[in-house]
């Protein structure tokens, strides 16, 4: 795979999309109390390029206090549903977070996600 960068790849080609990917999405229901409540069913699976981004020191999110675990970017086909950063991703069984989603060359192509997983 070729990279410049950090975890930037130079060109998108298909034929690197060696990771299957699962996607969650998100729905919310009301409770016997009224309260919302969360969970996230599965909507299918697609093939993906991914890279793991090696930080420095484990980082800290002051406002949820949550200790953040690993960050990996992603590759994929267009699909409406990764755009919507209350979403998750799964990868070989575990879990992310979609924290930032944008379009790769802007024609509905490809998408270029990044995930985090906090622990």
């Amino acid at each position: 795979m070729s990279f410049t960068g950090v975890g930037r790849p130079q060109h998108i080609n298909p034929g690197m999309f060696d990771t299957v990917i699962t996607i969650y999405k998100l729905s919310t229901a009301k409770n016997s109390l009224g309260e919302d409540v969360r969970s996230y069913a599965s909507i299918g699976t697609q093939r993906a390029m991914t890279a793991k981004l090696e930080a420095s020191s484990e980082e800290i999110e002051k406002q949820t206090n949550k200790t953040l675990k690993s960050i990996i970017k992603v590759w994929t086909w267009y699909n409406v549903e990764l755009l919507d950063t209350t979403n998750q991703v799964a990868i070989d069984g575990i879990t992310y977070d979609i924290d930032d989603a944008s379009e790769v060359y802007g024609r509905k192509r490809f998408i270029r996600l990044k995930l985090i997983q906090y622990i």
